[in-house]
Order: structure tokens, then sequence, then C-alpha cells
């Protein structure tokens, strides 16, 4: 699983760059189905805005977006928009089977 993080109009430091792979992380319960995440993490006036791109085999890219004033937040929110859409695509994939 590669995961990407990058940064507009942020400086994109060191303990950013670790939190948000280690919340990619927890996205490992669906290695089988991701095959890379792209985070862009972006400053818009007072905000933080946070896109999530997950890339899935058979299936259009899952995006998640958030904005937050606190960017950690923003991560977390994203990531948890992207994991209820990878679980209820992986329920229907069950399903159908």
């Amino acid at each position: 699983m590669q995961i990407i993080v990058t940064g507009r109009h942020v400086e994109l430091t060191q303990p950013i760059e670790q939190y948000a792979i280690k919340r990619c992380e927890h996205l490992e319960k669906f290695r089988d189905h991701v095959q890379s995440i792209e985070l862009v993490l972006d400053k818009v006036h007072v905000d933080f805005e946070v896109e999530a791109k997950v890339e899935v085999p058979h299936h259009p890219t899952i995006i998640g977006k958030s904005s937050q004033i606190d960017l950690y937040a923003g991560i977390d929110q994203a990531l948890d928009k992207v994991e209820r859409q990878l679980h209820d695509w992986k329920e229907k994939i069950q399903s159908h089977k």
C-alpha cells in the first residue's frame, strides 16, 4: 500500500506527515483492496482542507474531504469518511458473492 502526503500552502513538517501516515495505516484492514492513498493538505484562509483519495481495483477512486480549523482534526475526519465508504463498498462486494 502506497501512501503519499502532499501539502499545498502548508509547510509539511515531520510530525504532520508521520501523523497522516499513521492514520492511513489504520486502513490496513482493507489491505487486500487498497492500492494507494493520497492525502492533499491545503490551507484556505483560516481553515485547513484535507482531501483523501483512495485507489481500489475495479472501482472509481474513493474520495473523502474535510475542512477544519485544526489540521489534525481535518485529517481524522477525511480518513473517517474514506473508511466508512470503504466499509460500505466491501460489504457490497461480499453480499454479492
